[in-house]
C-alpha cells in the first residue's frame, strides 16, 4: 500500500525497519538470489538465462501486482510486467555469453 513519507514517519522505527528487511530485502530481493544460486549449485545448463527468468518473474509479479496495489490500469500493468520479465533471461543471456 503506497503511503506518503509523512506517514511512514508516523510509525515506529520497528515497523519501519522490519517492513523494509523482510518485505523488500528479504521478500524481493533475496529469492531471486537463492534462485540463482540454486540453479548455479544444480550446474543446470545455460543456469544465468533460467534463474534470470524464474527472478524476473518473482521480483515483477511482487512489484507490479502486489505492492502496486491497488491497480488502476491492467494494461499498463501487464505491459510493465512483461517487459520486466523479458528482461531477465536477456540479461542472463548475455551474462551467460559474457563471463561463460
Amino acid at each position: 500500500m503506497a503511503r506518503t513519507l509523512r506517514e511512514r514517519w508516523r510509525e515506529s522505527p520497528g515497523q519501519q525497519v522490519a517492513e523494509q528487511l523482510l518485505g523488500h530485502l528479504v521478500g524481493i530481493g533475496g529469492i531471486p538470489v537463492a534462485i540463482v544460486l540454486g540453479f548455479a549449485a544444480w550446474g543446470v545448463e545455460a543456469w544465468p538465462v533460467y534463474a534470470g527468468l524464474c527472478a524476473s518473474l518473482w521480483t515483477a509479479s511482487v512489484r507490479e501486482f502486489i505492492d502496486g496495489l491497488p491497480i488502476e490500469s491492467w494494461g499498463d500493468a501487464l505491459l510493465d510486467w512483461a517487459f520486466s520479465v523479458l528482461g531477465g533471461p536477456l540479461v542472463g543471456l548475455v551474462f551467460w555469453l559474457v563471463v561463460f
